[in-house]
């Protein structure tokens, strides 16, 4: 019975996220309320511990609605799983290389301490997932850029110490024990 309840609960979530992002692809006048509905889709997401859905609607985000809600997502951040991060970092990718590599590395610092927790020693290499993700971006800026990219880094860090976050990822994130 608990297993129909949370594969309902899972549905309406995808469900939710679904209708979210057929929002995102709307560029009709009706961009506001397009950005509202995806507020509350990521609201929604942040229920359970199955943030595919979120991470979507962050990464394909319609362009016309970059301006209104990535402002909320930065502003909301500290309330969002490292996975979130990392999608705010490559949403960002095209536009703002800068705001790539900060929230590139605020996600880093959280997923390493979440998955530095786990019991099973092998999840921490989960983290080179997102390395090769990143490394057209990230790295190939920093190399070009060291002193900027220096600076900007220390910005994600100090926005992590600045917002410290009862939210992280649970054990959802670690691989089982064999």
């Amino acid at each position: 019975m608990v297993k129909l309840r949370e594969n309902r609960f899972r549905i309406c979530l995808v469900v939710a996220g679904m209708l979210a992002l057929s929002a995102c692809q709307t560029t009709t006048g009706s961009g506001e309320r397009n950005v509202e509905k995806m507020k509350r889709a990521i609201e929604q997401t942040l229920v359970g511990d199955d943030w595919s859905v979120g991470v979507e609607i962050i990464r394909r985000s319609h362009k016309n609605a970059y301006g209104d809600f990535m402002p909320w997502l930065k502003e909301r951040a500290r309330t969002f799983p490292p996975v979130y991060l990392y999608a705010m970092a490559d949403r960002m990718r095209k536009k703002d290389k800068v705001g790539t590599v900060k929230w590139y590395v605020a996600a880093r610092v959280r997923h390493t301490y979440d998955l530095q927790r786990c019991t099973n020693s092998r999840a921490i290499h989960r983290l080179q997932l997102f390395e090769q993700r990143f490394h057209k971006s990230v790295f190939k800026y920093a190399a070009k850029n060291p002193d900027s990219a220096y600076e900007v880094a220390l910005e994600g860090l100090e926005w992590d110490i600045d917002n410290a976050s009862s939210t992280t990822q649970g054990q959802s994130h670690c691989l089982p024990e064999y």
